[in-house]
């Protein structure tokens, strides 16, 4: 298969450019720069992206993927594709080791992972595991009773699980710096296993001992965290101050004020941030749902507990990049760099995606004029693309 279009993102340029890709299979053979298009353009006033990356989401349609079936999971990941996401890391809600082990367990036997040869929902890359070492004075919805202190053996316990069923590997482990033997933690998992800041109460110094341990990644920034103050930067602070750290970043309008939500590009740039869905009930209606043991309700696309806590985010990754777009005027190249070529590096995936150039996945997203996603490439499969984006 051969596309031409006259916008195509090209990390090496730093910009969209002219060119044709080359599809053989399910790989890209050859992406082929050009200052013009010499032919008429397949996709005419459009923009090829490569496919997104969600390291942190719980689920959709108000399924945690940790509590469902195989099959279950697949349909989320089919309608992640249809939005434009192509890879994607379940993330767990505090729960405990054998419920863990029960979602990898599924993961694993899902086709997300296993990649069936017709399948054509997002890849299933790894797991994302946020907590249980997580601060409960900002537990999120979590339940608290599963909280606990770093246990380095709990998360051997779930990776030597994972390699037993040949499952996906833990990637991502989120951790408040300030328990008892957190710096011990993240200096033994760190090397083998990204370690994340995450609901947390650290001050700056907590927070920069534990970025000198080996942290390089802040959770869902601004959200379950102390705010940054003028005397006292907390997390937010240590992370700006650490060239090498990785923010995540919920755009999906309601996580984080649009002004915020510049200001962390400013400060970060669009090297350091990924942005992350962080969705468990995208793909629903408003209304009142059941998780967790609580009652959800779902209002102008807003997930809140009776308590008035956010409890995740009712968008797709593919629907915050655009919602970045649109509405919070974030440059498309920009949005684009921090949903694919920044999550996939921190993954340690890029070699094979994240990008467009030969020999990675051909996971493409066409989107019209109008930033509206025109269709979606799966490993070299044209999928419908989700309406109303």
């Amino acid at each position: 298969m051969l596309i031409r279009c006259d916008r195509i993102f090209n990390e090496v340029a730093e910009d969209f450019t002219p060119g044709e890709i080359l599809i053989e299979g399910e790989h890209i053979a050859d992406f082929r720069p050009a200052e013009s298009t010499k032919e008429t353009p397949d996709y005419r006033n459009c923009y090829i992206l490569p496919g997104f990356i969600d390291v942190h989401t719980h689920g959709g349609f108000g399924r945690a993927f940790m509590e469902i079936s195989p099959e279950e999971i697949d349909k989320i990941a089919l309608y992640f594709a249809s939005s434009g996401v192509t890879a994607f890391f379940p993330t767990t809600v505090s729960g405990a080791e054998e419920a863990c082990r029960q979602g990898t367990e599924s993961c694993a036997q899902s086709q997300a992972y296993l990649g069936g040869k017709d399948f054509q929902g997002a890849r299933l890359a790894g797991i994302y595991q946020e907590g249980p070492f997580l601060s409960p004075e900002k537990p999120g919805v979590a339940d608290l009773k599963n909280f606990c202190k770093p246990n380095v053996e709990y998360i051997r316990n779930l990776r030597t699980h994972a390699e037993k069923i040949h499952g996906p590997a833990i990637k991502f482990v989120a951790i408040a710096p300030e328990l008892e033997g957190a710096m011990d933690f993240i200096r033994e998992v760190s090397p083998s296993t990204i370690c994340a800041l995450a609901h947390s109460t650290a001050d700056y110094v907590t927070a920069k001992r534990a970025i000198d341990c080996g942290a390089v990644q802040i959770t869902h920034l601004f959200n379950a965290m102390n705010q940054m103050l003028h005397r006292e930067p907390g997390i937010i602070g240590a992370a700006f101050d650490s060239g090498a750290v990785r923010a995540e970043l919920i755009a999906d309008g309601n996580h984080v004020h649009p002004v915020a939500v510049r200001a962390a590009f400013r400060m970060f740039t669009d090297e350091r941030i990924i942005l992350i869905s962080d969705s468990l009930f995208s793909g629903l209606q408003d209304g009142d749902y059941q998780g967790g043991g609580l009652t959800i309700t779902l209002k102008n696309g807003i997930a809140k507990t009776n308590k008035g806590v956010l409890a995740g985010s009712s968008k797709t990754l593919g629907q915050c990049v655009i919602n970045a777009v649109k509405n919070i005027k974030i440059s498309l190249y920009s949005a684009v760099k921090c949903a694919s070529v920044n999550p996939a590096k921190q993954a340690g995936i890029f070699h094979e995606c994240g990008s467009i150039a030969a020999g990675k996945y051909a996971d493409l997203v066409i989107l019209d004029s109008d930033y509206t996603i025109k269709e979606v490439i799966v490993r070299g499969k044209r999928k419908d693309a989700e309406q109303n984006h």
